[in-house]
């Protein structure tokens, strides 16, 4: 069977009445009827019969619309198109430019690399001046440890509220506490008058210094124990007050001596007063440091008045006072020197007195003088004078 030519395009529609149908052998064969392919042909040589019926005018006004929409569509797609290489491009100078500028934040982190790298070798250095100067530190601390530690004597600094901050091993030792029973604490509380322990750190705390300050410290186990303190700011800076640093001598076997140098007194001044004759001791400059009762009787003047004067004006001839002792002085004792007191209401009592400077006292330059002479007085009775000096 030979095929069916059929128009296919929508222009030469307009042509299809002016040719046959089928060829003219179309009928020598008999076409299967309700054939698929012979049906398809059939409506679709209908429809483009149908064409000649059409207005074209209107045809053509939307077929112009579709190609129009069609036009509009393409010229989106085109729009879209550059739109998205306009895109493309922008992005290309972004990522360009953002390129650029990391490679300049790169080369300002190699500077920045660099300079950390010199700063690293500047901390680097100061690192081992500070590692050298911490150990001269310790050194030194250990040193000014050994040298507190050695002290005999207290060492306590306290901060501005007399808080307790360092003390040393005689602390330990004299107070019974331990450093970590004392640091911390408040210095008034170990002492029987902490009024006077706070008064003293708010006069040091003022820039004042505190010499000779008497305390009575409680130890641990309850005992009292005298102390002589001194006391003087803590500055820093040299000039700004931050504390206290003081130091305490425990002056127990200091109160002992005393106390036994009282009671010696005691007992030479019983001696010396008990003497029946006058006595009187002198300095090396012939000056009178201590005498008698019977010294004041003899002169007629009181103790006050005759300690610390001259001791050859007492007599009728000073000249031959003043070469009597020196004598004493330069020989070493004197004896049977005659002289003559002038009692204060005129009267002239004839004495005669030895003298020794082998006798001296330990705090410089003391003569003892012993003189004996019998004599008469007014009313026939008979005195024996001496003089200690």
């Amino acid at each position: 069977m030979r095929k069916i030519k059929v128009l296919r395009h929508s222009n030469q529609a307009r042509n299809i009445k002016k040719r046959p149908t089928t060829h003219s052998d179309v009928s020598k064969k008999i076409v299967p009827p309700r054939s698929t392919r012979n049906i398809r042909r059939g409506h679709l040589i209908v429809g483009m019969r149908d064409m000649n019926h059409i207005e074209w005018e209107a045809w053509e006004k939307e077929v112009a619309e579709m190609q129009r929409v069609g036009a509009l569509q393409v010229f989106g797609n085109n729009n879209r198109f550059y739109d998205a290489l306009e895109d493309s491009q922008r992005m290309v100078k972004e990522v360009q430019k953002r390129g650029e500028e990391l490679q300049a934040t790169n080369e300002e982190m190699d500077a920045a690399n660099e300079e950390l790298q010199a700063t690293n070798e500047e901390m680097d250095a100061t690192n081992e001046e500070l590692h050298a100067t911490s150990e001269e530190l310790e050194r030194a601390g250990a040193y000014r440890r050994i040298l507190t530690d050695s002290m005999v004597d207290i060492l306590l600094t306290t901060d501005r509220k007399g808080v307790v901050t360092e003390v040393n091993k005689a602390a330990e030792r004299i107070s019974g506490f331990s450093q970590e029973m004392l640091v911390g604490k408040a210095l008034a509380q170990f002492f029987t008058d902490p009024e006077k322990v706070r008064v003293g750190v708010e006069k040091v705390l003022k820039g004042e210094m505190v010499k000779d300050y008497a305390l009575m410290l409680v130890t641990k186990e309850g005992r009292e124990v005298p102390l002589d303190f001194n006391a003087t700011p803590l500055c820093v800076s040299g000039r700004r007050i931050v504390g206290v640093v003081g130091t305490a001598r425990d002056m127990t076997e200091i109160a002992k001596v005393q106390e036994e140098l009282r009671l010696s007194a005691g007992y030479n001044r019983s001696l010396i007063e008990v003497s029946l004759d006058p006595l009187i001791t002198i300095s090396i400059d012939g000056k009178i440091t201590d005498l008698n009762r019977e010294t004041e009787k003899i002169t007629g003047r009181s103790r006050e008045d005759l300690l610390g004067t001259d001791f050859s004006e007492y007599f009728v001839d000073p000249e031959k006072a003043r070469i009597g002792y020196a004598k004493a002085f330069e020989e070493g004792s004197v004896r049977e020197y005659p002289l003559a007191i002038r009692h204060s209401d005129g009267r002239v009592i004839p004495v005669s007195y030895n003298a020794k400077s082998k006798l001296r006292s330990p705090f410089g330059g003391c003569v003892v003088f012993f003189g004996s002479r019998s004599f008469r007085l007014p009313g026939h009775r008979r005195h024996l004078v001496r003089y200690r000096s």
